[in-house]
């Protein structure tokens, strides 16, 4: 579960900042539905949602941060 839980967290984060700096550098255009402001809030709050969630996960995995 832990290894899993790990993997998952791990892949959130990676395709999060890949996705940001493809933004950031403008190797990703996605399609002019939204403009790319909207991209960068939906890529940080998930990869800031990802951090909180594992940080809370943690603690119930372990019974502290460490």
């Amino acid at each position: 579960m832990r290894i899993l839980f790990n993997i998952i967290f791990s892949a959130i984060l990676v395709i999060g900042l890949v996705g940001f700096w493809a933004l950031f550098l403008n190797l990703w255009k996605p399609k002019k539905k939204w403009p790319a402001w909207v991209g960068y809030i939906i890529l940080i709050g998930t990869w800031f949602a990802a951090i909180r969630y594992y940080l809370l996960h943690q603690v119930d995995l372990y019974g502290t941060l460490y």
